[in-house]
């Protein structure tokens, strides 16, 4: 029992699993779950389509890049992946608390970037099936739009047939294969790995496009590389649309506080502390070694999430590279063609694997926006406005949250679509804003929230905090700058 100025509250962390102490690692990896449907949500767009992309513009001197988005954007979400395992309650709600000004202004603002980005993702999305529907099936492209419409009438009625731990099954499949399909098709066009591990530990920045691009690709000559690079790091592993809800689905799971049969009248009463109160977590021997032993199951999640992305951004920027750059085809993905250049990674080594990434991407696209407006936007959407209208909180009223965000994703989307925006510069818009800006916007507000709302025996080390700092203002300022390139204030 901890008193507080406003009542007395019973803090308490379930037993954790055995598989949590067994100090066994491949005990760990069965507490993969939101990770990998945040993983197989955000491959696709930034993993097929913008890391081919870059492979055949840049080579590999921009692999490091990857290599350190994924560690910055893995430590990141983690911070909130945290909080919640810790706490019971998702950051958003304790920023009402403890941010300086207008309550619950920074959960409404990334709230609002997240809304703006969710059309603009499914029109993305639904795109690359119209153009995989007509590759694969001979569907005329001119029926684009139509077929993009066939498929949002599809997903929206997966909601009420389809339930969290199906999709979670299904996806985790998708994934899989995915990841050893790609190994071996960039085994089998054997890259220079010399050259391969320089991209990846050697920072190196871009210069001036080849002439094949400026001669044969204007319109991406013309794009400032940083402009482009931005929203390559904006889309890989996704953004605050997708982690917002990726840390509201942990509750799902029943980790660490999450799975106290206490956890609601826990949090109703946490809402009543001062904004200067810390919350009362146990910190005796038993209970921290009872929150760090629940905390291994996040981290195990959000590892193998930024693991599985940063290996199939970099084997589709290898491929790009060697099969479709300067000393390949010289042909870059582009808003007509999104995917189909990429099956000449697998055509020259069998017409059998060809035919095999044409089913597997296309389920791949499928699965993600499936995951996408189904779970992980919906959960986004009432993680960022429930501390402002409480009842969005509430369980009965979390189906009807599902239909209307996934009604509003896939209408919007089609709305893009219809309206004939350009799939670049849509996506890109997107991954700017919420891949990278928003995220560094999220690191900051999470560390005043651990110095204002835990015990110090819940504080990361003063290392980790550096670390956290620098990654967050590096995302802040590439977003702020590459967002006044875009829009051409600078």
């Amino acid at each position: 029992m901890i008193s507080t100025k406003n009542d007395v509250i019973n803090i308490t962390y379930p037993k954790p699993d055995k598989e949590l102490t067994s100090g066994k690692f491949r005990d760990l990896l069965t507490y993969m779950g939101p990770g990998v449907i945040l993983a197989a949500g955000t491959i696709g767009n930034g993993e097929v389509f913008f890391s081919s992309r870059g492979g055949a513009i840049y080579g590999y001197i921009l692999i490091w890049t990857y290599l350190l988005t994924a560690i910055m954007k893995g430590i990141v979400v983690y911070t909130g992946a945290k909080y919640i395992t810790l706490t019971g309650e998702h950051p958003f709600a304790r920023w009402g608390q403890i941010m300086p000004g207008p309550k619950n202004w920074l959960a409404i603002f990334l709230g609002a970037i997240a809304l703006i980005s969710f059309p603009s993702w499914a029109s993305g999305f639904m795109n690359v099936l119209a153009q995989w529907a007509s590759w694969v099936l001979g569907i005329d492209i001119a029926y684009k739009k139509i077929i993009a419409t066939v498929f949002a009438v599809i997903i929206f009625a997966l909601l009420f047939i389809a339930s969290y731990d199906r999709m979670e099954k299904i996806i985790t499949v998708i994934v899989l294969s995915m990841v050893v399909f790609s190994f071996v098709a960039v085994l089998a066009v054997k890259p220079e790995w010399l050259e391969v591990i320089k991209g990846m530990i050697i920072p190196t920045m871009p210069g001036n496009y080849a002439d094949w691009i400026v001669s044969k690709y204007p319109d991406v000559a013309s794009n400032p590389p940083l402009v482009e690079l931005a929203a390559y790091l904006g889309a890989l592993g996704g953004g605050t649309y997708d982690y917002i809800g990726y840390v509201g689905t942990l509750r799902e799971k029943k980790w660490g506080l999450l799975g106290n049969p206490n956890c609601e009248k826990i949090q109703a009463q946490l809402r009543q502390l001062d904004k200067n109160e810390i919350i009362p977590l146990p910190t005796d021997e038993d209970s921290l070694y009872r929150a760090n032993s629940w905390l291994k199951a996040t981290k195990i999640d959000d590892m193998v999430s930024f693991i599985g992305v940063f290996i199939i951004g970099t084997v589709f920027m290898v491929l790009g590279n060697v099969v479709l750059g300067t000393n390949g085809l010289q042909l870059i993905p582009n808003d007509n063609e999104i995917i189909q250049h990429q099956a000449n990674f697998f055509a020259t080594i069998s017409p059998i694997l060809a035919i095999f990434y044409k089913l597997t991407i296309g389920i791949t696209f499928f699965g993600s926006l499936v995951s996408l407006v189904t779970t992980v936007y919906p959960s986004t959407f009432r993680e960022s406005f429930a501390p402002s209208f409480p009842g969005l909180s509430k369980e009965e009223n979390y189906n009807k949250i599902r239909i209307a965000i996934s009604a509003y994703s896939l209408i919007g989307g089609l709305i893009l679509i219809w309206s004939g925006f350009s799939y670049t510069k849509v996506v890109s818009f997107a991954s700017i804003m919420g891949g990278v800006f928003s995220l560094g916007v999220w690191g900051l507000a999470m560390i005043w929230t651990e110095k204002k709302a835990l015990p110090k025996e819940y504080h990361f080390s003063k290392g980790m905090n550096v670390t956290i700092l620098f990654f967050s203002l590096i995302m802040l300022i590439l977003g702020l700058y590459a967002f006044a390139k875009f829009v051409g204030l600078a």
